[in-house]
């Protein structure tokens, strides 16, 4: 066959294709398209046989990497709605045809590392097939009947794949990472068809479990991997289902509390198992679970559990299932045990163990939800105190780091982000204005990077959720990633528009308002001095050194800091800081030895010029005195990226002033006028000099919300007559 990518393009020789041009239109189409997507698959099925045999599969092979393929997915998903049955007979006979091909492999005449590669190809060929699986398996609503022979099979091999995998048939311990890394994506197969066949996944699961019990000895491994092969697994909230959930649970439960106590690592397993059903179970009750069932399992498990958090070699995982049970209970249960537990929980707040400290905090954070968010607290006495216990436990007076230290301070913005949702009074004054050193003069002020990043985080999410007009934020959720990468968590956008005096006063910050921004002042102000001046490209100091030497240690925690803040503005503004030395500050910025400081700066730069209006003159001015003064031509790629930038925002500037004459006529609405995000490609001045028109990624990852611009459409006020005279130009 000849074909050519383009009419006048060169004649290429083809492979005779697998497809019938005969048969109709839409068969035709499910053909071609599975045809292509296994051609790709082929196409990585070799690049993995080329990579180093110790690269994990996920690297190479995780959904989002290949964007053709994933739309090919997709679309995929899309035929499901019609021909799922037949689409589910092709993928298993591929995937029959792929282990067959393995196994005619002569193994007695090719060397250990060709065994190896031969494995991962294998294990490639199980990780396409899943997450092909996880994509189209939700469509299966559409053939409720016509499909039960494939999901059968599915579900067989599902199970086999995890509980019966031989390591050492699979190149010994070269291949372990991948095998587990396959392991998880078949539970997550597993877990996709638990909306729809539940009790075909629940028998199937407990005649393994049934089968593994009767060996002698009891084979400790097949029970653990079989729990592996059911962390997926969702039970649902309606009625019918949630009373075979709890008939689910109740069996588990009871296999829990057979496992000797010297069965460690099995009664661990069963534990982990129970917590990942039970976690989403406790984050959709909105008030309290009336359900018999519930209750009971509740009832039967606590005291066990209790016992069991009690012993050291225990409390990894009889914390976490201690906390769920807490969760699903009723109000008077909770109220009645949890104070004991909150007790037990804050002492392991300080313990060596690092892993034991993070369990303890995740622990604390979950019930606190469950205690303010649900149960709405208790007196105000009462709720006080415990507040001012837990707080002066995470926070202690006087203390320059927090408790423990280790933690990612994402769950301390929350916890202060819950505590705000029924006390927003001591939200401020007892956590954040002492996080932010609000009370202490400036002269004595200090920085302590993690307490203010922290504070500076929790004022963001408090005043973006009030000002939305949010509900109350949901339960924490687990936070670990999926071998597939199938499920990813949906980032939520934040207002930049800033946080005025009004706007303040309207969702009833205006007491606390101004203390911050003072507070913000002093800290924008040390940062600078610490990390910002010193650390700038254009130093002579900084010339010749390593930048991971320079900016590791103690300087760390700092970067973290200046980070938030840069990402902060132009939402929160320093007060007392004039605009110029607010944006010479960012101007310096753009050059700062950090990759994602600068590219923070220069986003910022960008917000500044399309939310505040006043300032766009004075942005251009300064920059450009910046250039000609601080970037010397002695910096080619510095001074080359700075005029990019350049460029940019005036690009930017022209197209803000088009916005606001099309406003001037008639006062459109933010509606009317759809918003231009003038930050998801901006300029790094930092870039290669070859990258003339390289853009530069934003960077927020260390942050709790993501910056977003919104266009001068949606801001009211006309622009400044000096700046319709230079947008004329700029046209």
């Amino acid at each position: 066959m000849v074909s050519t990518e383009l009419p006048w393009g060169v004649q290429k020789q083809m492979p005779p294709s697998a497809v019938d041009y005969g048969i109709l239109p839409g068969k035709f189409a499910a053909q071609s398209l599975l045809v292509e997507i296994f051609a790709v698959f082929e196409r990585k099925l070799l690049l993995v046989e080329e990579e180093p045999v110790e690269k994990v599969l996920n690297k190479t092979l995780k959904k989002g990497e290949d964007t053709y393929l994933d739309n090919l997915i997709r679309t995929l998903h899309g035929f499901c709605q019609s021909c799922l049955p037949s689409i589910l007979g092709v993928l298993l006979k591929w995937y029959e045809h792929q282990q067959t091909l393995g196994l005619t492999t002569d193994s007695a005449r090719i060397d250990s590392k060709s065994k190896e590669r031969l494995a991962k190809r294998l294990l490639a060929v199980d990780y396409l097939f899943c997450i092909v699986l996880i994509d189209v398996l939700p469509q299966i609503h559409f053939h409720p009947d016509s499909c039960n022979e494939h999901v059968s099979k599915i579900v067989q091999l599902s199970f086999h794949q995890v509980v019966f995998r031989d390591i050492f048939a699979l190149g010994g311990s070269v291949n372990y990472n991948n095998s587990i890394i396959v392991s998880e994506t078949f539970a997550e197969v597993l877990g996709v068809l638990s909306s729809s066949h539940f009790k075909l996944i629940q028998d199937t699961f407990f005649q393994h479990l049934n089968d593994a019990k009767a060996e002698s000895p009891i084979n400790t491994n097949k029970i653990i991997h079989l729990m592996m092969a059911m962390k997926y697994f969702r039970i649902k909230l309606t009625m019918p289902e949630i009373e075979r959930g709890a008939e689910f649970l109740d069996k588990l439960g009871s296999f829990f509390l057979e496992i000797d106590a010297k069965q460690k690592d099995m009664k661990h397993a069963v534990s982990g198992l129970l917590v990942e059903i039970l976690l989403p179970v406790a984050a959709n009750i909105k008030t309290e679970a009336n359900i018999p069932a519930l209750i009971a399992f509740v009832d039967k498990l606590y005291g066990p559990t209790y016992d069991l958090a009690n012993k050291r070699q225990h409390k990894m995982a009889a914390y976490p299932l201690l906390t769920c049970l807490l969760c699903i209970s009723q109000s008077k249960f909770f109220f009645s045990n949890w104070t004991q537990f909150l007790n037990a929980t804050l002492a392991q707040l300080k313990n060596k163990d690092s892993k034991l400290s993070r369990v303890a905090l995740e622990s604390l954070y979950r019930l606190l939800w469950v205690y303010i968010i649900r149960n709405n607290c208790e007196g105000n006495t009462a709720t006080r105190s415990k507040l001012e216990t837990i707080c002066g436990s995470l926070f202690p007076k006087g203390n320059r780091s927090i408790v423990p230290r280790e933690a990612p301070l994402n769950i301390f913005v929350k916890i202060i982000h819950f505590i705000a949702q029924q006390k927003l009074d001591f939200a401020f004054k007892e956590v954040i204005f002492d996080l932010l050193g609000c009370n202490r003069s400036t002269r004595s002020m200090t920085l302590y990077p993690e307490r203010m990043n922290i504070g500076i985080r929790a004022l963001m999410v408090i005043a973006d959720g009030l000002q939305q007009k949010e509900g109350p934020p949901g339960m924490p959720r687990s936070l670990g990633p999926l071998a597939s990468g199938t499920i990813q968590r949906n980032k939520k956008t934040y207002i930049t528009r800033p946080l005025t005096a009004d706007v303040a006063k309207s969702i009833g910050l205006e007491q606390y308002y101004l203390s911050c921004r003072k507070a913000f002042d002093s800290i924008l102000r040390m940062l600078d001095v610490h990390v910002g001046r010193p650390l700038m490209l254009t130093q002579v100091q900084a010339r010749g050194k390593d930048p991971n030497e320079i900016l590791g240690g103690d300087t760390k925690p700092k970067l973290d800091l200046f980070r938030t803040c840069v990402a902060a503005i132009p939402r929160l503004l320093p007060d007392t800081m004039t605009h110029q030395e607010l944006i010479e500050l960012l101007t310096r910025l753009t050059v700062h030895m950090d990759d994602e400081l600068r590219a923070m700066s220069c986003q910022t730069l960008q917000n500044l010029l399309t939310e505040c209006y006043e300032w766009r003159e004075d942005i251009i001015m300064i920059y450009l005195a910046f250039i000609t003064t601080q970037v010397q031509d002695t910096f080619p790629v510095l001074f080359e990226g700075s005029v990019r930038l350049l460029m940019q925002l005036l690009c930017i500037w022209k197209s803000a002033i088009q916005m606001d004459k099309k406003k001037d006529p008639v006062e459109a609405t933010p509606q009317q006028t759809p918003p231009t995000n003038h930050v998801a490609n901006f300029v790094n001045p930092a870039a290669p000099r070859n990258a003339s028109l390289q853009v530069a990624p934003v960077v927020t990852s260390s942050l709790d919300w993501e910056p977003r611009v919104e266009s001068s459409a949606t801001r009211a006020g006309p622009p400044a007559k000096a700046e319709r005279q230079i947008g004329r130009r700029l046209s």
